[in-house]
């Protein structure tokens, strides 16, 4: 409905993303820049600067973004509405790290994703991953674990539609 009534810019990142600043004079300017941003306040310093730096290169002087932003902008755009009608397909294991103060994910909700994937919370927002490095790789090794001392990474003849997980009723 959002994007039939042209409306995907204000309720997904792509509005953001399209606005996004492309240029500063340095990476300590890209880095404090992105500190005043609000997507950014809470991530980890370290990972502030290790963006600042992997995700800008040198360019007229000063640095810019390593990224087209309007390739950003086209992912955001054509990610289907439908994402969830498609997990009863998958022939693979799932799986799913999210933030629990994630507007994102309360917004969208997990009902479906519980249905047809292993789901781990953590602290922190859509961006936990650079809000809380250590805690992110934890989730997503106990994730793993998760999946592997089930069978879903060695046992890969799991019928379509029958995708095995926390929260399918095993």
């Amino acid at each position: 409905m959002v994007k039939r009534f042209g409306m995907a810019d204000r309720v997904t990142p792509a509005g953001i993303t399209r606005e996004r600043r492309r240029e500063w004079p340095t990476h300590e300017a890209a880095r404090d820049y992105s500190l005043t941003r609000r997507a950014f306040r809470r991530l980890d310093p370290d990972c502030v600067r290790d963006y600042a730096r992997a995700g800008t290169m040198a360019a007229h002087g000063g640095v810019r973004l390593a990224f087209d932003p309007d390739v950003e902008y086209r992912i955001y755009r054509s990610i289907p509405h439908d994402l969830a009608a498609y997990a009863p397909r998958l022939r693979v294991p799932g799986g799913f790290v999210g933030g629990r103060g994630s507007e994102e994910v309360h917004r969208v909700g997990l009902r479906l994703t519980r249905r047809h994937f292993c789901v781990e919370m953590v602290d922190g927002g859509h961006l936990f991953p650079l809000e809380h490095p250590q805690a992110a790789a934890g989730a997503i090794k106990g994730l793993w674990t998760e999946l592997r001392d089930h069978g879903h990474v060695v046992q890969m003849a799991v019928p379509a539609g029958r995708v095995r997980g926390r929260g399918t009723g095993r």
